[in-house]
């Protein structure tokens, strides 16, 4: 049997599953990006088509793909630019006086449960009484 070829868009390992039913049906995903392909009864032949799709793989098609990393990676630095904003607001408010401080403290916590869980990817929105 050929060993599996890395993902071709993102070039993570890739594993092969089983959908249990009357007849096996064989999968292939990545474990990185998730990209799978159709179930199919012919384990050789799913092989043959993972490893033939990521000989295929276009220059362009891979440029997309770390395209899209690259954004998300952007949109997370963003993030962190605007809360580094937001520290020096409240620097600023707790040398003017107290309320201007605890209401800058206030609207920066409220802000900090809607940062991206870095272990999952998703928005995360936190409730302030469970923190």
């Amino acid at each position: 049997m050929e060993d599996l070829k890395n993902c071709p868009l993102c070039n993570g390992k890739a594993r092969i599953w089983v959908q249990p039913m009357n007849e096996p049906r064989f999968g292939i995903c990545c474990e990185k990006c998730q990209l799978c392909t159709n179930t199919i009864k012919d384990k050789e032949q799913l092989i043959n088509h993972w490893n033939g799709r990521a000989e295929l793989l276009t220059l362009q098609d891979r440029y997309n793909a770390q395209e899209k990393l690259f954004r998300q990676k952007l949109d997370d630095i963003q993030t962190l630019w605007m809360l580094l904003d937001d520290i020096d607001t409240l620097d600023d408010a707790a040398k003017d006086n107290d309320s201007a401080f605890r209401k800058a403290c206030y609207e920066i916590q409220q802000k900090r449960w809607f940062i991206k869980d870095p272990f999952s990817m998703e928005l995360t929105q936190l409730k302030a009484k469970e923190a």
